[in-house]
């Protein structure tokens, strides 16, 4: 399996650690860097974790727990332990580093649930976050949002310009940490970039992650496990879906950009093109023949709105595209590897 044009080894075994002393790796045009990612062992830090390993960088990985090395395939990376609640423990998780890749934080759900927690976790840390970084001298702050920001449903013509009128508390708890990264950078403390993301989908570094409820992800685990795909939500309306691949190349790509593109507003990272539920369904049906080698049947318990006006959704990445990124329309390939995971990790053989 590949993901990004690398050998993709997800095994489980836990080794004793090399020396992992800190290790400083070349990192955009000879710039020496070391790179944290919070959140590290999370669903999408953990793929940026083991993409930029494998590109060359030097990653260290945020987490709460207490660890002394990592399983594979992040096994180059360096555990770092992180407390939220105390002020010293983040100020010395980025001590040294020049990036922090901020993607700790509460999903939808967990938002939706509480919504009280959701601020502090993903408003209140960022801003513990974007200051610790600035005291201990980080150079730039990525913080990971989402386009969900914008509005619901996320239908229409969307790009950076528009309004973020999105009241769930996903989306506001995520505004909150947006305008504390962007208020350092304007006022110079930091190089703070923001980016919306659309709906990462693909396979986990590992099979226990929490990503499974994810569309895509739970549909490519459904043909693995019922070889069958059953619809549980609206089939006509369009969500965008950018591969994990792309979101660690975007990633990567605002890791090195200079300095003069940043203007002090977000960046949309998402795919070119939507697709409705039932096209997606479609797609990972006909990826199915090909890669597990048996047609999947898809069926539906949703209930579709009579009105299907303006459920077409065109969310813009033309001011990520200014600044030179360049995405390959890869889902096909993102899913060709999530069926080949399940297969690996799910498959009861029956």
């Amino acid at each position: 399996m590949t993901v990004s044009g690398i050998a993709w080894t997800p095994n489980a075994t836990m080794s004793c650690c090399p020396n992992s002393g800190p290790r400083t790796l070349l990192h955009g045009k000879g710039e020496k860097v070391r790179i944290l990612i919070t959140g590290g062992l999370g669903y999408l830090g953990g793929r940026l974790a083991y993409h930029l390993l494998h590109h060359g960088h030097d990653v260290f990985v945020g987490t709460r727990k207490k660890l002394k090395c990592f399983k594979e395939p992040l096994f180059a990376a360096v555990p770092v332990q992180m407390d939220w609640k105390n002020t010293y423990s983040l100020e010395s998780s980025a001590k040294g580093m020049g990036t922090v890749i901020h993607a700790a934080g509460m999903d939808a759900q967990a938002c939706s649930a509480n919504p009280v927690k959701a601020l502090e976790v993903n408003g209140i840390n960022t801003a513990k976050m974007v200051e610790a970084a600035r005291a201990s001298g980080v150079k730039r702050f990525i913080y990971l949002s989402t386009s969900h920001v914008y509005r619901s449903p996320m239908i229409g013509e969307i790009d950076e310009n528009t309004s973020a009128t999105n009241l769930h508390p996903y989306a506001t708890s995520k505004v909150a940490g947006e305008k504390a990264v962007l208020y350092a950078k304007q006022m110079g403390q930091i190089e703070g970039i923001v980016l919306r993301l659309s709906n990462g989908s693909g396979h986990p570094v590992f099979p226990d992650t929490k990503c499974w409820h994810l569309i895509l992800n739970d549909l490519c685990k459904q043909a693995v496990e019922k070889k069958g795909l059953i619809l549980h939500s609206e089939n006509s309306i369009e969500r965008n879906f950018i591969s994990m691949s792309n979101v660690c190349l975007g990633i990567e790509h605002f890791l090195q950009l200079s300095e003069n593109y940043l203007d002090g507003s977000p960046f949309n990272l998402s795919s070119k093109k939507s697709h409705s539920l039932q096209q997606l369904a479609h797609l990972i049906a006909v990826r199915s023949i090909a890669v597990l080698g048996y047609d999947l049947e898809i069926s539906s318990k949703s209930q579709e709105r009579k009105n299907k006006e303006n459920r077409v959704l065109h969310l813009s990445i033309k001011k990520s595209e200014k600044t030179g990124l360049t995405l390959e329309q890869n889902l096909e390939q993102e899913i060709d590897n999530t069926l080949l995971f399940c297969k690996k990790h799910f498959y009861s053989g029956i």
